[in-house]
């Protein structure tokens, strides 16, 4: 590769990242990377062979943080291996993360094209035998039928497998976008913070051992009966929820037919069934008029789960019913989900992040009571941390896991058993689950 074809190639992670994903610039690109922009077709005939070179090289970059496994390793050695390398790549190289993010949400298949490529480099000395061989649920390799009604014994560790990489991809990703964020930012003194200030090792560390041990709260095992109160107790009726505007809708039914990238006021229009003017004499773009979708649903949202939650006694009560009220309020408003997807492909649901798209005379607080019980504590991973990075971890898990089960054709059955394993998670960590 020539220094400026992998120049461009640098400049093009670079560009999309700045534009949170939204799209990907060819001027953007040449002027990062001190080219013009006709000097980008000497080297990739157009953007998509540009965005095919991004793909091959990001799976070359992957692979090559992670150790070779052999067929024979254990699952919980795989795991600690290839977790733990994971967060180091991620955590030195953030240009990487959010393409990573964003593939999951607008690249179709994402999760099979990855683990083939990675196969095809040998990260995988033996495809047959691992994990996920037999495919991920509701995909054609797996059992015909498995994912309609009670879970096949032969395939329910598949899926336990399935929760806990998407368990530790949000944790991940969540905490290593703080990091970045805590890298670029000031602290109170003044002092601007580095990467190469910050201990990678120590963060890592401490980070796998959230991820495999858990957030250690006491009393986090509830009862089954405590349990199923506690579902009760957070199932969402359709007088609390608003009706839903017809633009909302659209915007829902556009982003998720044709992603954020493609998501354009003209379509948006379109399924209206109104003329595009019609749209501009209210909202001036579409990053306006998602600002107000954002923030009328989001709003709606955060009060319905803190209703819920002030119904428990205790931490893991409250963290329960917090996942359970969105898992819930999701399901009843899947229209949402595409919005939300988007939001994650952005990094994470960050106050910070979202407060990108709301006008400034309007605030949401995304965060919530969960530091007021007993017990409550921010994870020590060797980087400052606020109590609402805790509170949005706990928040996107739940919606990033029935992204997944919608996707994968979970019953309502199987989301709430998913959901009592990710409860798991959050307290005892994947290793005690394995």
């Amino acid at each position: 590769m020539t220094d400026t074809r992998e120049r461009i190639l640098h400049a093009a992670f670079s560009a999309l990242t700045e534009s949170h994903y939204t799209g990907l610039s060819l001027s953007r690109i040449a002027e990062i990377a001190g080219i013009t922009k006709p000097a980008i077709y000497r080297h990739y005939a157009d953007k998509d062979e540009l965005i095919f070179a991004m793909y091959e090289h990001f799976y070359d970059e992957f692979a090559a943080a992670l150790p070779v496994v052999d067929k024979g390793m254990e699952t919980s050695a795989i795991e600690r291996i290839q977790g733990y390398s994971l967060i180091r790549f991620f955590s030195l190289h953030p240009e990487y993360l959010g393409f990573f993010l964003y593939s999951l949400i607008a690249k179709k298949g994402f999760e099979t094209e990855l683990f083939r490529e990675l196969h095809e480099r040998r990260v995988f000395r033996s495809f047959e035998g691992h994990p996920l061989s037999c495919g991920v649920p509701g995909e054609s390799s797996a059992p015909e039928g498995s994912m309609n009604g009670p879970v096949p014994e032969d395939i329910r560790s598949v899926i336990a497998y399935y929760l806990r990489i998407i368990f530790g991809a949000v944790t991940c990703i969540h905490f290593i976008f703080e990091l970045h964020s805590v890298a670029t930012q000031s602290n109170s003194s003044g002092t601007n913070l580095r990467n190469h200030q910050i201990d990678i090792g120590i963060f890592t560390d401490r980070l796998w051992q959230l991820l495999a041990e858990g957030w250690e709260i006491p009393g986090w095992d509830l009862s089954v009966e405590r349990m199923n109160e506690l579902e009760l107790l957070s199932t969402v009726s359709d007088a609390e929820l608003p009706e839903e505007s017809r633009i909302f809708s659209a915007v829902a039914s556009v982003i998720k037919e044709y992603g954020f990238p493609g998501t354009t006021v003209e379509r948006i229009a379109e399924k209206m069934g109104l003329a595009k003017s019609s749209l501009y004499s209210y909202f001036r773009n579409k990053n306006e008029l998602l600002s107000e979708l954002v923030y009328s649903e989001l709003s709606e949202f955060v009060q319905i789960v803190e209703r819920r939650r002030r119904l428990t006694n205790t931490l893991p009560e409250a963290v329960y019913m917090h996942l359970m009220t969105v898992t819930s309020y999701l399901q009843k408003r899947p229209s949402i989900i595409p919005v939300f997807s988007w939001l994650r492909s952005r990094g994470n649901l960050r106050n910070s992040e979202i407060g990108h798209y709301i006008r400034n005379d309007r605030k949401i607080d995304i965060t919530n009571t969960l530091n007021t019980f007993p017990g409550f504590r921010i994870p020590d991973l060797g980087i400052p941390l606020k109590e609402e990075t805790v509170s949005i971890w706990i928040s996107a898990i739940p919606i990033s896991v029935l992204i997944q089960c919608r996707f994968h054709k979970f019953t309502d059955e199987q989301v709430v058993s998913a959901m009592r394993m990710v409860y798991s998670f959050i307290g005892h960590g994947v290793e005690e689950n394995n």
